[in-house]
């Protein structure tokens, strides 16, 4: 930005507003897991997040390819679940009961309101793509690195 229209203080507001658009997003993801957590496992949600903060920062420190591979860890067993989801729901789907509550859900407004989350996943999941090119910037080798992970 600086070099672009050679204000330094507005390179500085944008480098920072990145930053806190980070922090906001890293936040209201930790948050979001602890309450998913508290489903399985009686826990405050102070200790869960800070847990998990700190199990992040192990892994970010340990490394990026290893943040890959966390990453492509954590990635399947969530294809796994949606695969599981599936299988319990398919008996469902074959019989017209599924027709029946489907009309009924898009009366109710909590229909709405998951529909909404889903599109906040999806814009935390463009953020993802974002911070790839950030680390880009980051190797010696981008093609090599990139090409190797096939990203």
């Amino acid at each position: 930005m600086e070099q672009a229209f050679n204000i330094k203080g507005l390179s500085i507001t944008i480098a920072l507003a990145v930053v806190l658009t980070g922090i906001v997003s890293s936040a209201t993801l930790v948050n979001g897991f602890a309450g998913y957590f508290r489903e399985f496992v009686s826990a405050p949600d102070v200790v869960v997040i800070t847990l998990v903060c700190i199990t992040l920062g192990i892994v970010a420190i340990w490394g990026i390819a290893e943040s890959v591979n966390v990453a492509v860890a954590i990635t399947l067993t969530e294809l796994l679940g949606l695969i599981a989801v599936v299988i319990v729901a398919l008996p469902a789907a074959t019989n017209n009961e599924i027709v029946t509550a489907e009309s009924q859900a898009l009366q109710h407004p909590v229909f709405y309101f998951g529909i909404l989350s889903g599109a906040g996943i999806e814009f935390y999941a463009f953020i993802g793509f974002e911070d790839m090119v950030n680390v880009a910037e980051e190797v010696k080798n981008v093609r090599h690195v990139l090409r190797q992970r096939k990203i």
